[in-house]
């Protein structure tokens, strides 16, 4: 038998125009959007640009590219036609951080059951408070929550602001040696047209860490006003 031909960009930019011509929200569609994308991204020469290209030519926002792809990388067909229907997308890119896939796939069999639906809160929170790597076999299982409202919206914004700072330890810090002193170094002596698009990357860089830093810290004295208050506020007398 002969080898099939391999894909080029030509072959997977037709089978996405047909599979847009007939677009549904179904979650199946979704998924063959997904492994549409993934070949895609394969073909694109070093893998760069192919989320824009998508973006102009079939009117597809990064964010629902990212999600159709990320759920193709990590479910398959089957999952799609189960879950078709009971629940959307959105919710289950909040759960793709789980990377046990016996867990993930769990846990939303958990957030679909009839009539207890779960909202894309409440995955967001289980996830925050959930264990979302390989646990070691044979381990203990994750202690769940045993108090819903505010202790479990406030685990959750912990672990997922412990998640953020060891994802910042990780790309800044020993594993890359230094790579935000790379890119400081490049920024400053780039000098060639190419690095014109250069500068813009790290201008937005620049932009979105000042915008997450002020944020935080707005979180930091909304916080310590809540608790300020709470400590002036009277304690009831038993």
């Amino acid at each position: 038998m002969s080898s099939p031909e391999p894909d080029t960009l030509e072959r997977v930019h037709a089978e996405l125009e047909d599979h847009f011509r007939n677009k549904t929200e179904s979650l199946v569609w979704q998924y063959r959007l997904g492994r549409l994308l993934d070949r895609l991204k394969a073909v694109t020469p070093h893998g760069a640009g192919w989320v824009g290209e998508v973006g102009r030519r079939y009117e597809l926002t990064k964010e629902k590219a990212y999600q159709a792809w990320r759920f193709a990388c990590r479910c398959d067909e089957h999952d799609a036609r189960r879950w078709d229907g009971r629940i959307t997308l959105g919710k289950i890119s909040a759960a793709l951080v789980v990377k046990n896939r016996h867990r993930f796939v769990e846990l939303i069999d958990r957030a679909v059951r009839p009539k207890k639906a779960w909202t894309q809160r409440e995955i967001s929170a289980e996830v925050g408070l959930d264990v979302v790597s390989n646990p070691p076999r044979g381990g203990p299982e994750p202690s769940r929550p045993l108090t819903k409202g505010f202790a479990r919206d406030a685990a959750s914004y912990l672990r997922l602001l412990n998640r953020v700072r060891d994802v910042r330890t990780t790309i800044f810090a020993l594993p890359l040696s230094g790579l935000l002193a790379a890119v400081e170094a490049g920024a400053a002596t780039g000098s060639e047209p190419r690095d014109v698009k250069v500068r813009d990357i790290v201008t937005s860089l620049a932009a979105l860490m000042d915008d997450l830093a002020r944020g935080l810290a707005t979180d930091v004295d909304r916080l310590r006003a809540a608790l300020e208050a709470g400590q002036r506020r009277p304690r009831r007398s038993r």
